[in-house]
């Protein structure tokens, strides 16, 4: 519903309000109070006055990016009016996220004895729904030639360079599988990027495979 209560048009009661807009008044705030405010207008730009400590707790659904309206489309967010400094207020995001198992798991990606392999793009779209934001990944390597620092499987969301965002698996013994489960963000044509550094880079000794686990939708 539109929201009506502290905002554009719909100032709150005052001490000089007449009995019949009075009540006209807190029939709008308890409308707005019962199903939140929704929409997507910022709900503080309403009457001149600045939100503050009296709105704490306010909630609104910005359906900005609803999957059926505009914007990025990954989902409406959940925003909570709260006090973020000594003397400000503002919208705290609460993004909600659903969980949802690839039952049974997919296999997405099955590679053996490779060289090295530059970061390349691995399309998720057939194991994922397309609101899907992020996977959670199985992957199992293994190096036939050897072991150290500089070996290693990396995995990332496509187009994103930073270090901190990348995923790594070393093998820990030679010719011996290693296995472990991480999330990997996904852009939103639902690709994920994955590249190998192998022991000799001019033996083909790297095998790499990916199992999808599950996958999360922001709501």
């Amino acid at each position: 519903m539109t929201a009506k209560w502290k905002t554009n048009g719909y100032d709150a009661p005052t001490a000089a309000t007449v009995g019949a807009t009075r009540f006209t008044n807190h029939q709008d705030g308890l409308e707005t109070a019962l199903s939140d405010f929704a929409g997507t207008a910022d709900p503080d730009d309403g009457a001149g006055v600045a939100w503050g400590a009296s709105e704490v707790g306010f909630m609104w659904w910005d359906t900005t990016n609803q999957r059926y309206g505009t914007g990025d489309d990954l989902g409406g967010v959940w925003k909570r009016w709260e006090k973020t400094g000594a003397a400000s207020y503002d919208w705290r995001v609460l993004n909600g996220v659903s969980w949802i198992e690839v039952s049974p798991s997919t296999n997405a990606l099955s590679l053996g004895a490779q060289d090295l392999i530059a970061f390349t793009d691995l399309d998720l779209t057939t194991t994922t729904s397309s609101y899907a934001v992020r996977a959670l990944v199985q992957v199992e390597i293994t190096d036939t030639l050897g072991v150290g620092a500089g070996v290693y499987a990396e995995f990332r969301k496509n187009g994103v360079t930073t270090d901190a965002r990348t995923r790594r698996i070393y093998p820990q013994v030679m010719a011996i599988p290693t296995m472990a489960q991480f999330w990997v963000d996904l852009d939103s044509s639902r690709v994920m990027e994955y590249a190998v550094a192998p022991y000799s880079d001019t033996g083909a000794g790297f095998a790499l495979r990916i199992d999808v686990l599950a996958y999360q939708e922001r709501l």
